[in-house]
């Protein structure tokens, strides 16, 4: 009779056991905020000149608080995006200082591209915002940007579309992705890449 009931009690302790005893991976992993995005609309022709050269131009375009300011290098190759932080106004540094923090130099990919306009000429900024006890706090931006896909035969140029996907936190920020307008879900491709750094974003992984 004692035989037959041991294998039963033990099961028993094993069960009560792992039901008090929480895994030890869940304990220590953090707490993923709840996220969502916020939309603006930005006119680049109204945007600040604050440097001209025979070769470029750098244009600085403010944006609502919270939201670092945008600074657009257009050249003969397109443009390079620099992402103005920390957020408070009068921290943008000098033209010259473009290269050194808070600016981080966030070079387009080739296609000779440019942020895409809509009808009205402006372009549309998709922030990714993270919940900070009860406080929507940006970590990331999604920008639209048309590119030269190639050319045709009579040397006219294909367009398309991509989405640039760039992260950031307090003192850093770098483009982790590059998204073609073609590839199916494209928007949450984006947001799922920004919200992947929510937790922990290292900016030396990226170029």
């Amino acid at each position: 009779m004692t035989a037959q009931k041991t294998p039963l009690l033990l099961g028993l302790i094993a069960a009560v056991f792992l039901a008090v005893v929480p895994p030890a991976a869940e304990a220590e992993s953090p707490e993923t905020p709840r996220m969502s995005s916020a939309y603006e609309r930005i006119d680049l022709d109204a945007c600040e000149t604050i440097e001209e050269t025979e070769r470029s131009a750098f244009v600085r375009c403010a944006t609502g608080a919270p939201y670092p300011d945008l600074v657009f290098e257009w050249h003969d190759h397109g443009y390079d995006l620099f992402l103005a932080g920390p957020y408070e106004a009068g921290l943008y540094g000098e033209p010259n200082q473009l290269d050194q923090p808070p600016f981080r130099r966030l070079s387009a990919a080739g296609g000779f591209p440019g942020p895409t306009r809509g009808e009205d000429g402006k372009v549309t900024l998709e922030w990714r915002v993270r919940d900070a006890d009860g406080e929507w706090v940006p970590f990331g931006l999604i920008m639209r940007e048309t590119y030269v896909l190639g050319f045709s035969d009579n040397h006219e140029s294909r367009r398309a579309t991509r989405l640039r996907v760039i992260a950031f936190d307090g003192d850093q920020a770098c483009p982790i992705a590059l998204i073609s307008g073609l590839e199916d879900g494209h928007n949450v491709l984006a947001r799922e890449a920004i919200d992947a750094t929510v937790t922990s974003l290292a900016c030396d992984g990226y170029n």
